[in-house]
């Protein structure tokens, strides 16, 4: 089942609305210690991608919902190799390989 929380919002001690909300996933990031190339687009937002110095070598997901087909727990590694300045130049995933040029 679902998590939820009730955010409920008020104006000079007015309530306004009461909506609640459905938490259907939870994300949990592993991270090495070298140096992140995407960091420079932090300001996307994008949680664990974007947001880290270093690079996200394990994800696990737990899913909340039921959802016909779909895992209710799932976990991915990445495999990367360095060059000298702590930089990722491949990226290495169960389907695919990535090359980084800088």
């Amino acid at each position: 089942m679902a998590q939820s929380c009730t955010a409920i919002f008020m104006i000079n001690q007015e309530r306004l609305w009461k909506k609640t909300a459905f938490i259907i996933s939870k994300s949990i990031y592993k991270y090495d210690n070298y140096k992140n190339p995407y960091l420079i687009s932090r300001m996307l937002g994008l949680p664990g991608l974007y947001t880290n110095s270093n690079n996200i070598i394990e994800t696990k997901t737990i899913r909340y919902d039921n959802t016909p087909g779909i895992d209710k727990q799932s976990s991915s590694k990445t495999i990367y190799e360095y060059n000298k300045n702590d930089y990722p130049i491949k990226e290495i995933t169960d389907n695919s390989v990535f090359e980084y040029n800088y």
